[in-house]
C-alpha cells in the first residue's frame, strides 16, 4: 500500500513547524516513514525560504511551489483543501493523509493499514463551535441548513460527540488530520463544495467566514456517501486542553499514549518556554522532539507585535462574553 502525506507550508511561522512535522514522519512513522511527503505553498506571495527547502531536501520532502490559491488568498485555510485536491488528482498512491502543519507524530500511524475504499478517517471536533444539534437550534442550525440548501444535500442523521465538551452534534470533524482512500474522490469533492459555499458567501453569525473547511467535510461525506470513521484519542490530540476534557473516550493521561499530537500555539508564547517539556522528556520520541523544537525554531518567544495582537484578541473575547451573559 502506498501512502502520501500532505501539508502546507508558507513563509513565516509555518516553516519551522513543517520541518518538525516532516522529521517526525521520517523518524517515528514506522512502516510509513519512507512514504512520500508533499509540502504545498499555494499562495504566490507566501513562498518559503531557501533554508527550508534545503531541510525538505534532506528529509526527502517534495515541495510543490504552485499557485493553487488564486481566488481565496484572504482565507489561508483554503490552502489545505486546494492542495489535497491537487494531490488526489496527481498521484497513484492508495491512501492520502492531510496534516495540519502544527502537528507531529510520536508513534507509527498503524491505522493507515485499515483504510479501505468508502472510508474517511477524522477526529470529531474538540468543541461544538459552529456545530449544531440534531434539532438545528439557533444560529448554528441556520448556518447548516443554509449550507445544505446551497449544496442540494440533506442531513443523513449521523451524529458525533465532541471530544472535549462532550456535546452531541451532527457529524462534524476536525480538519487537522484527514485520511482517505484515493478511490473515494473525497478531496476533489471537498474542493467542489468548499468553492460553492464560498461563492455563495455563506457566513456564520457576525458575518464571519468560520470553519468552512470543516463544515464542508460533512457535506462531502454525505454527497459521496462515505463512512466517516472517528479517530480515537491517540490521533490529532490537543494535549494542552486535556484539562477541559469531559468526554471519557478522549481523556489522555500521558502524552506518551499519543500517536499524533496537535500542539497548536503552545510552543510559541511570551517566555519562549516549552510547557510540554516534562511530558515529552519521559520517553525517547518525546525527548527527541524536545530537542528538535529548539533546533527548528518551533519553540520561540512571541514578538511584541504578536503579544499585542494576542492581548487585543483576549480583550475582544472578554467583551463578547460579557455581552453574552449580560
Amino acid at each position: 500500500m502506498k501512502v502520501d502525506f500532505i501539508f502546507c507550508t508558507e513563509s513565516g511561522y509555518l516553516e519551522p513547524m513543517a520541518k518538525l512535522l516532516a522529521f517526525s514522519i521520517r523518524n517515528f512513522g514506522g512502516q510509513f516513514s519512507q512514504s512520500k511527503i508533499f509540502s504545498y505553498s499555494p499562495r504566490k506571495s507566501k513562498r518559503i525560504h531557501s533554508s527550508t527547502v534545503e531541510v525538505f531536501e534532506e528529509l526527502q520532502v517534495d515541495y510543490v511551489d504552485e499557485e493553487l490559491n488564486k481566488d481565496y488568498k484572504f482565507y489561508p485555510i483554503a490552502n489545505k483543501i486546494l492542495s489535497c485536491a491537487h494531490r488526489e488528482n496527481n498521484t497513484d498512491s492508495d491512501v492520502l493523509v492531510f496534516l495540519d502543519t502544527d502537528t507531529l507524530f510520536l508513534d507509527p500511524p498503524e491505522i493507515l493499514n485499515k483504510v479501505s475504499p468508502g472510508e474517511v478517517y477524522a477526529r470529531p471536533v474538540d468543541f461544538k463551535g459552529i456545530g449544531t444539534d440534531r434539532n438545528y437550534s439557533g444560529v448554528n442550525g441556520e448556518y447548516w441548513k443554509k449550507m445544505f440548501q446551497i449544496l442540494g444535500l440533506q442531513d443523513r442523521g449521523r451524529y458525533v460527540n465532541t471530544t472535549m465538551d462532550d456535546q452531541e452534534i451532527i457529524e462534524y470533524y476536525n480538519a487537522g488530520l484527514v485520511i482517505t482512500h484515493r478511490s473515494n474522490g473525497f478531496f476533489t469533492e471537498w474542493k467542489k463544495h468548499f468553492e460553492k459555499v464560498m461563492q455563495a458567501d455563506l457566513k456564520h453569525k457576525r458575518k464571519r467566514i468560520r470553519n468552512t473547511d470543516q463544515a464542508t467535510i460533512t457535506a462531502s461525506l454525505i454527497s459521496r456517501d462515505l463512512d466517516a470513521i472517528s479517530l480515537d484519542k491517540r490521533y490529532n490530540c490537543p494535549f494542552h486542553v486535556q484539562h477541559k476534557c469531559k468526554n471519557e473516550a478522549y481523556k489522555v493521561e500521558k502524552i506518551s499514549e499519543l500517536i499524533h499530537l496537535h500542539y497548536h500555539y503552545v510552543f510559541s508564547n511570551r517566555t519562549g518556554s516549552n510547557p510540554l517539556y516534562d511530558h515529552l522528556q519521559g520517553f525517547e520520541a518525546g525527548a527527541t522532539i524536545n530537542t528538535k523544537l529548539l533546533e527548528y525554531g518551533v519553540q520561540r518567544k512571541m514578538s511584541s507585535g504578536e503579544i499585542l495582537e494576542a492581548d487585543f484578541r483576549s480583550m475582544i473575547n472578554r467583551v463578547k462574553r460579557s455581552i453574552k451573559f449580560a
